[in-house]
């Protein structure tokens, strides 16, 4: 072995392929080959040959590898294991360079190196910019600055810049990265100039491999491959035509062109896509495309315990691909969200395309037209002036959830979709069409306030309050509410309201093709203050309070308020039936013709019939066959005018008194008293039977003859004759009969033990089974 050659400076030392010891003071070794070693401090070595191996383990000393002037100098080599000291860089092209001190300085000034460098120490700088080999950084809180390099670093809060790295390998924590595009320049080039916005630059990138956690990568390089597995990694692509994927948690991914590919599975998870400042970017520009796919078990806090997309509004399309559960996304225009997994929470605007299909919440800004969108089994809530139309069949068995909270939306969706619309705020219309499948089951709809929802797709659950405004077209919907207005063309609905309600039901005829006269039931309410109009068939149960009640025919009323008011028709369907369980309220029977009303009434009612011309569905209208059977009860006094109706009134008092009965003047009334008493019954025309009431005291008036007069056996009864002609028969006569003032008594006879009286007009009384009476002037008592 050759023997060490011990030098102290200033020297100068001219033999190549020795082993050359620096003791102290600045020395200058020109030979190739060497090898120079110090272990002392504050020494200066200077290597102008090639090939040679500086080894320096003290501090605070001045390396120089190679001086331009001199040649080239090449394939030298550094190990630094000292502290503090200060290296130049002319000559380690084809070598290597180790270093495992700290705070030492290493600047490289050649074109073009080869290099190979590995640092193990800690908080030393590098700059060699040029370095074309690889670097390795073992070492925490390093300077680096390199060039287009292979970069491994598995140190800590290491911060490296480099220019076009091939590959970028990081195993620490907490190192930062730049790759530049043009040295020096942290500036996003390629964007500002348009580069690759066709995809016009097919450079590779770097490969970047990110295993440690809380790294930040920014890149200003096009076709870069990023992989970050570890925790709180932050990747930004100020370039084009980069696939970046992060799946530790609460990592964050920023890209500012097109053409990028992302995939985030990270619980906390951030992508933001955004165009650069001053960017132009060609319509034709290929998408961004965002793939979130991975871990279906992160947090169910948006924001805090979940992957987050933040796409900010964009000249250029982005494509988000959603592939797990628990993704908070926020689009803008120009961004399609497709997500097949669900479970995720969407924030969308105006031009936004939404592809979900399950458990997703999308948030809709105001001014939003969601008319291209397929979205099923997910929560949408809307802000104000959105525009929600789902095309038909698109969305069969779709389940979503409809929140609207701002005003002035319009939405129209299908029965097959079997969503459920909560409708709130102002000044908002859905409409619930039908088509979009099959299904017996529809939505579950829920209107409150100065609102509007119309359907045409039966079998809702549907509940209004507030003021909200219904259209209900179709049939088999359970309605709730109170006070609203409601509008019903259909059958088999279910009505229960609670509040002052305004509610108007079709006729079955204004829309079915053909007239049915047997129609069954149409439609059922419950309800209680208000004004409702029953086309027809309909029943009603109101339950308290006061209400105006318009009935069109064939319809069930029971009345259980109090002042209600009932308008009641026979026009296409015939008479109704009423229950009045109620007190003050007022019967106003309009008839036309073939009616057959039923009144029942526990209660005392007042009820006016009215003969109203027109046409009859089925037939001209005659008032003819008119009937109104009225059954009263215990404790009622009730009051009926048919005087001005051809309707026959068949009246059951039961044992109701001081009922007042006026029959109608087409004769053939039955008014019968039952077991009360003080009642008025006025025959309306000929052929009337009036039965006063066991009790007695009644009184009973005659029309136009052939009436029929039963008194009570307490002898109270009055009978009042008008006359008219005809013959009047008096059964069991006992009491007092007044002949009008007009008349008096022509002759009388005796037939079959019978007193036949005739009057001066020409009616005749028959007091049957009686062959007299006291007669005092116009005055018969018995």
């Amino acid at each position: 072995m050759a023997a060490t050659v011990t030098l102290s400076g200033p020297a100068y030392y001219a033999s190549s392929y020795k082993t050359i010891s620096v003791q102290s003071g600045s020395v200058v070794v020109s030979g190739d080959g060497d090898t120079v070693l110090s272990s002392a401090s504050d020494v200066g070595i200077i290597l102008k040959g090639s090939s040679g191996l500086i080894s320096v383990t003290g501090s605070h000393s001045t390396i120089t590898a190679g001086i331009p002037s001199f040649g080239a100098s090449n394939y030298d080599s550094l190990y630094l294991g000292g502290n503090y000291n200060t290296v130049a860089d002319y000559g380690f092209y084809g070598g290597g360079v180790t270093i495992n001190g700290s705070h030492n300085t290493v600047a490289s000034s050649q074109k073009t190196e080869s290099a190979n460098v590995v640092v193990n120490g800690s908080y030393n700088t590098i700059n060699s910019l040029y370095l074309g080999g690889n670097m390795t950084v073992n070492g925490s809180n390093e300077t680096i600055i390199v060039g287009a390099v292979n970069i491994v670093v598995n140190g800590n809060n290491d911060t490296i810049t480099s220019v076009k790295a091939k590959s970028i390998v990081d195993t620490g924590n907490n190192n930062t990265f730049v790759n530049e595009a043009v040295p020096g320049q942290p500036l996003p080039y390629g964007l500002l100039n348009g580069n690759g916005t066709a995809g016009t630059n097919t450079t590779p990138g770097a490969m970047v491999s990110i295993t440690g956690s809380g790294t930040s990568l920014t890149s200003f390089t096009d076709n870069n491959t990023v992989v970050a597995g570890g925790g709180q990694n932050t990747v930004s692509a100020l370039s084009y035509n980069n696939a970046i994927s992060v799946s530790g948690s609460q990592s964050s991914v920023l890209t500012q062109s097109t053409s990028e590919t992302i995939a985030a599975s990270g619980a906390g998870d951030t992508i933001s896509a955004a165009p650069a400042s001053g960017v132009s970017v060609s319509p034709t520009a290929p998408s961004a495309v965002i793939s979130l796919s991975g871990n279906s078990s992160v947090g169910t806090v948006y924001n805090a315990g979940t992957p987050i997309v933040d796409v900010a509004p964009a000249s250029f399309p982005v494509i988000i691909n959603i592939a797990n559960s628990n993704v908070s996304v926020t689009a803008n225009a120009g961004q399609t969200i497709n997500d097949s997994i669900g479970g995720n929470h969407f924030s969308i605007s105006a031009a936004s395309l939404v592809n979900i299909s399950g458990n997703d919440t999308l948030q809709v800004a105001d001014g939003t037209n969601l008319s291209q969108d397929s979205i099923s089994g997910s929560v949408v809530n809307f802000g104000s002036n959105d525009l929600f139309y789902g095309m038909s069949g698109q969305f069969t068995n779709a389940k979503n959830t409809l929140n609207v909270t701002g005003n002035n939306n319009t939405g129209i969706f299908y029965g097959a979709d079997q969503d459920t619309l909560n409708e709130n705020g102002t000044g908002n219309l859905f409409i619930l069409e039908a088509g979009g499948g099959t299904g017996t089951t529809g939505g579950a709809i829920n209107v409150s306030g100065d609102n509007a929802f119309i359907t045409m797709s039966g079998n809702n659950t549907i509940n209004a309050s507030n003021g909200a405004q219904m259209v209900v077209q179709a049939n088999n919907n359970v309605i709730t509410g109170s006070n609203i207005s409601l509008q019903i063309m259909g059958t088999g609905n279910q009505v229960n309201l609670t509040g002052p309600d305004t509610v108007s039901s079709a006729s079955p005829y204004t829309y079915d093709s053909t007239f049915a006269p047997n129609q069954t039931t149409q439609n059922s309410f419950t309800v209680q203050g208000g004004v409702f109009s029953l086309g027809g068939l309909d029943k009603l149960l109101q339950t308290q309070g006061a209400a105006q009640i318009t009935l069109f025919g064939g319809n069930a009323v029971t009345l259980s308020g109090a002042n209600d008011t009932v308008t009641a028709g026979d026009q296409i369907y015939g008479g109704n039936t009423i229950v009045n369980n109620g007190a003050n309220n007022l019967i106003a029977l309009q008839e036309t013709n073939f009616a057959a009303d039923t009144i029942i009434a526990s209660a005392s009612t007042t009820v006016t019939l009215t003969d109203i011309p027109g046409m009859h569905i089925g037939g001209n209208s005659g008032n003819a066959i008119e009937k109104l059977t009225f059954i009263g009860s215990s404790g009622t006094s009730s009051t009926i005018l048919g005087s001005a109706s051809n309707a026959a009134i068949t009246m059951s008092g039961g044992a109701s008194s001081a009922n007042a009965v006026y029959g109608g003047f087409g004769g053939g009334n039955s008014l019968n008293g039952g077991t009360g008493g003080a009642n008025l019954f006025v025959a309306g025309g000929a052929n009337d039977v009036l039965i006063g009431g066991s009790s007695g005291n009644n009184t009973l008036v005659s029309a136009a003859g052939n009436e029929t007069f039963f008194t009570a056996a307490t002898s109270t009864d009055l009978i009042s004759i008008t006359g008219g002609g005809g013959t009047d028969m008096l059964q069991a006569f006992s009491g007092s009969l007044q002949l009008a003032s007009n008349l008096s008594v022509l002759n009388e006879t005796t037939l079959a033990g019978s007193l036949n009286v005739t009057l001066n007009d020409g009616t005749k009384l028959i007091f049957s089974g009686l062959a007299s009476v006291t007669q005092n002037g116009g005055l018969f008592t018995h």
